[in-house]
């Protein structure tokens, strides 16, 4: 695929149920629920972008400012269309929309096991500083 295919833009409400989807495809049993994806639209619509190639949403990104710090709530990429760039097209979207916001540095949580998403983070300049227990609802 080449990116010029990809499209970066604001979610819609009709998103949310290929983001469910693409939840489904890449958390399993730990995805987000839909009531909290809906309110995640709802509350942070200007921070919630999708990746689109061909018309069709293939992952997204959604983030907030809390405390004065861009927090990158979540990423996902449909596994079919992981490692050609789209996650990292989001994360640049999502933290030029933040950076707009004026927050003083960005933060975020990854499991501890998802060695895949902590390489990611780490590729785009990302540090851990930290360990909080029971964040995630499986208590690690």
């Amino acid at each position: 695929m080449k990116l010029t295919m990809l499209q970066i833009r604001v979610i819609r409400e009709e998103d949310l149920k290929h983001i469910y989807l693409i939840e489904e495809r890449c958390f399993g049993k730990e995805s987000y629920p839909r009531p909290l994806l809906f309110w995640l639209y709802h509350l942070h619509r200007d921070e919630f972008f999708v990746a689109e190639v061909k018309g069709k949403v293939v992952g997204y990104a959604v983030g907030a400012v809390m405390k004065g710090r861009g927090h990158i709530i979540s990423i996902a990429v449909d596994p079919e269309h992981q490692r050609k760039g789209i996650g990292t097209r989001l994360l640049t979207a999502l933290m030029e929309q933040l950076e707009k916001r004026k927050v003083k540095g960005f933060r975020l949580e990854v499991k501890v096991d998802n060695e895949a998403a902590r390489r990611f983070y780490e590729k785009h300049g990302f540090k851990q500083v930290g360990f909080v227990e029971g964040y995630y609802r499986d208590g690690t």
